[in-house]
């Protein structure tokens, strides 16, 4: 556990001082936030993997609040379009929302992005199944108030942030200060990334760096782990070898192939000492590894329902006895725990290097968002169980996690807010 916790901290401290590390440690130049009322309707954009969503939000008695809401498929999704029709499409969703009086927009932007000391974004890349010709290196905030020129409206003042720091933003808006020391923005779904609140003096790439910032972690390109023969298999075997080693181990994207290359490995082992026909000392007979060979993969809503019910699912016919299910089970067991080991020792080093979770009464709260955090079960549940022995027990620190409805919305908001 402390190999781990120490590796992550050195890459952390790396990526912070511009050395080499696989964590990005990005700045994202927004601090601590802005807490003067603010009587205007801000105006927010979640752009994700699949739909576009765009919302009014304003500030009540109760809080932020999310006001009128649009919700379209994501531009690009259903067939390539020019940068020109993206920025046409995201001004044609957000007018039905924007007011006269709105003059900020928080834009969470979940695709590779290089954020701009001004909080604009520079495009690196699409990805998801999105496909947008000639915007790599277009800026997002002014290729939109160009279209909002053109068609009359007022420029407005943007900033763009990524999905983990918009959910972190969130937290922050849904909880009173005194109630946490820190705040972790948790991304777990498709993929995994985290943020937190660094102090100036160690952001020492950022040489203008004058006030405490938010820093993107990118963690799921943290590459000091142990690879499994099946791990460099399935890192082989995806759209980028070589990159987030530690994404491929946990998120919602990849674990379901993770399970299949270790049965399929387990297979070729038993078939390799000739133990693949005799079914009754092992479950991976020869038919149950030409069905595994046959799906080609596993996803991981798959293991999901598995493990919740293992009666009732048998991973589409590829388990026709209860010894195969079984060791299906076995196999992903060691799996999910292995993930939520990491998951946690991936928290527990950002928490030692900030020194958090000192008192019970002000834990580090940490802010999660994601897919696969709300919907499988047993990874949740073996995560909780190993912030309580790591966190909890070995580190002696406190933490709870949080989750906020709309966090991307909300925390987009806020965000803006900070930018002023």
């Amino acid at each position: 556990m402390r190999v781990e916790i120490r590796n992550f901290m050195n890459e952390m401290d790396a990526g912070l001082a511009g050395a080499a590390s696989s964590l990005p440690m990005i700045p994202t130049y927004l601090g601590a936030g802005n807490a003067e009322p603010y009587a205007k309707p801000i105006l927010v954009i979640d752009a994700g993997g699949t739909n576009l969503r765009a919302a009014s939000v304003r500030f009540t008695e109760a809080g932020l609040e999310v006001l009128d809401i649009v919700k379209r498929k994501m531009p690009g999704r259903e067939g390539a379009i020019t940068a020109a029709q993206l920025f046409s499409e995201l001004v044609d969703t957000v007018e039905k929302v924007l007011s006269d009086e709105t003059e900020l927009c928080g834009f969470c932007f979940s695709y590779p992005a290089e954020i701009q000391e001004n909080h604009d974004g520079k495009i690196i890349a699409f990805s998801k199944d999105v496909e947008i010709e000639g915007a790599e290196g277009a800026l997002i905030g002014a290729s939109m108030n160009e279209e909002l020129i053109r068609r009359g409206r007022k420029p407005l003042q943007f900033c763009v942030l990524n999905d983990t720091v918009a959910t972190f933003f969130g937290g922050c808006s849904s909880l009173p200060e005194e109630a946490h020391d820190s705040v972790i923005g948790l991304i777990l779904g498709t993929g995994i990334n985290s943020c937190y609140m660094e102090q100036a003096e160690k952001i020492r790439k950022a040489s203008s760096a004058s006030y405490d910032m938010l820093i993107n972690i990118e963690s799921a390109k943290f590459k000091k782990l142990e690879m499994k023969s099946f791990d460099l298999r399935l890192d082989e075997n995806s759209a980028l070898p070589g990159d987030a080693w530690l994404e491929k181990k946990i998120s919602g994207a990849y674990f379901g192939d993770n399970v299949y290359y270790a049965l399929l490995e387990a297979c070729e082992m038993d078939a390799g000492t000739g133990n693949a026909e005799k079914s009754s000392e092992n479950a991976f007979d020869s038919a149950f590894c030409a069905r595994l060979r046959e799906a080609g993969g596993i996803r991981t809503s798959e293991i999901s329902l598995l493990t919740e019910d293992p009666y009732r699912n048998d991973l589409n016919g590829l388990c026709v006895t209860a010894e195969q299910k079984e060791a299906v089970m076995a196999v992903a067991d060691q799996l999910i725990d292995r993930a939520a080991y990491l998951v946690v020792c991936h928290l527990a080093a950002v928490m030692e290097h900030c020194d958090s979770g000192k008192k019970r009464r002000e834990p580090a709260t940490i802010v999660v968002e994601g897919s696969t955090w709300q919907k499988f079960h047993a990874l949740r549940e073996r995560i909780i169980y190993y912030a309580h022995q790591i966190i909890g027990l070995e580190q002696g620190r406190y933490y709870r996690f949080c989750e906020v409805e709309n966090s991307n919305l909300i925390g987009s908001a806020q965000a803006a807010l900070a930018c002023r």
